[in-house]
């Protein structure tokens, strides 16, 4: 029963996926039990999104976010003392050189599918400026103050974008360039 689902729903993926490329065809690899599906051109070479050549925007941004979580941590250790502030602002600089350098190389290339970035930028920055307030409300609430809650807020604001980046570049790297 369950191969005979499995060949339906994989009929059903060929039949959509044959409407959706025109003058290609659909070729079904199976491996080991595991099957993939290829869109194939007239010319012979595969087609689609993962074949694109894009810039390492998310291993920039897991850095940067990583940078911020550990100066987070470095500075939450030393509460409800003042904390030592020079190793959480070179992280957090190190954080920001990173974001900045995945954002560049992003916007130099020119393929890239923007609306759906921006559509997607939009409502996770929203959600993880929220987040970010929550977490900056906290450490008011402890008592934090000066020059370490500036820090920390600057990293909840690094932390914000960085999420906001990765996870707007991941859903739009998989989407079709619209035709210019």
């Amino acid at each position: 029963m369950l191969k005979f689902a499995t060949s339906v729903i994989l009929a059903q993926r060929k039949r959509v996926l044959q409407g959706q490329v025109g003058m290609g065809k659909v070729v079904v690899h199976e491996v080991q039990g595991h099957r993939r599906i290829e869109v194939v051109n007239l010319a012979g070479a595969a087609t689609g999104v993962a074949e694109r050549r894009l810039p390492p925007v998310t291993q920039l941004t897991i850095g940067s976010l990583a940078l911020v979580l550990i100066g987070g941590i470095v500075m939450a250790g030393c509460f409800p003392d003042p904390p030592p502030l020079a190793v959480p602002v070179a992280l957090l600089a190190g954080s920001a050189i990173l974001w900045a350098a995945g954002l560049l190389l992003l916007s130099r290339h020119p393929e890239f599918t923007w609306a759906a970035f921006f559509r997607v930028a939009r409502w996770a920055l929203l959600a993880y400026v929220v987040i970010a307030g929550i977490i900056e409300y906290t450490f008011v609430h402890n008592q934090a103050s000066s020059a370490p809650l500036l820090v920390l807020g600057l990293m909840l604001v690094m932390f914000a974008l960085d999420v906001a980046l990765s996870i707007s570049f991941t859903v739009a790297r998989f989407q079709e360039p619209s035709p210019h």
